[in-house]
């Protein structure tokens, strides 16, 4: 019995994409001209989790770290938001979690704490579900991750990105991209989060009644209008683009996003040719 874990993990390591990911079989969630969207199965999550508590610990300067190796309330917003579910925590609603994850009332959480923490509360715990986007254009990629990077956009609007994966620079990705065929082509990908429907399989799927369009115009309207008010515009907006997240609707999609000018201009454009109807 002893020897299982650690022959599982081998095994796992040796068969998953880069070691962790468990790519679902069948058709894409997406293809087009330059990406293509693949859901998996992060079957690494928890050794994911405890990274980033460490991270957060050993950043922690005074503030978020109580002691050696756990974090109070501070450090723990701190690694939620980039985990992408940060921005849903008002200060009532994250107050009321903390008296429930801090079971000890102790004002700290550990990294066992934190691990147990995620699986339950993200990942219902099960295998986190994922989704990679791999690009083939090297511009797009980064428009992709800076439009993030760069305009602190808030998870309760935007699907953030959990890692991102250049092959130019990245040997193991691109070691990994050699042995699959149907992705060689890729050299680009962004790992997020996986949604639970895009709009357009929502209205065909569930048939919404008027004041649950109503609900979703709201949620789609501030999500645009959080964009604006960081100076961006997406520039590739449909039906496709919008994803239920948490709940919530969310925009996913930034490699046709552009910055505002502020310039006294009659018109603004995306990055690249656009399908975008809303």
């Amino acid at each position: 019995d002893q020897a299982v874990p650690p022959v599982k993990k081998a095994l796992q390591k040796r068969l998953h994409f880069l070691g962790r990911f468990e790519l679902a079989a069948g058709p894409p969630v997406h293809k087009s001209a330059t990406c293509v969207v693949i859901k998996a199965l992060d079957m690494g999550a928890e050794e994911e989790y405890a990274r980033r508590f460490r991270d957060t610990v050993a950043a922690a300067n005074g503030e978020g770290k109580v002691a050696d190796n756990c974090i109070d309330q501070a450090g723990l917003r701190t690694v939620r938001q980039e985990l992408g579910v940060g921005g849903m925590d008002d200060d009532q609603l994250f107050a009321e979690r903390w008296a429930r994850w801090d079971a000890d009332g102790n004002g700290a959480i550990s990294e066992a704490e934190f691990v147990a923490l995620c699986k339950r509360e993200l990942d219902n715990n099960q295998p986190r579900q994922v989704v990679f986007k791999f690009m083939k254009e090297k511009d797009q990629f980064q428009r992709e991750v800076r439009s993030r990077a760069q305009n602190d956009l808030d998870p309760r609007y935007v699907v953030g990105v959990l890692e991102t994966y250049d092959g130019d620079t990245d040997d193991a990705f691109r070691a990994a991209l050699d042995g699959r065929a149907e992705l060689c082509e890729y050299k680009y990908a962004v790992l997020m989060p996986c949604a639970d429907r895009n709009l357009d399989a929502i209205f065909r799927s569930e048939r919404p009644g008027m004041s649950e369009i109503r609900a979703l115009a709201r949620q789609l309207a501030e999500a645009i209008q959080h964009l604006h008010q960081k100076g961006l515009i997406h520039g590739d907006l449909k039906l496709p683009n919008v994803v239920r997240c948490n709940g919530a609707l969310c925009i996913v999609d930034f490699d046709a996003s552009a910055r505002i000018s502020t310039e006294d201009v009659k018109f603004f454009v995306g990055a690249k040719f656009s399908s975008g109807v809303l």
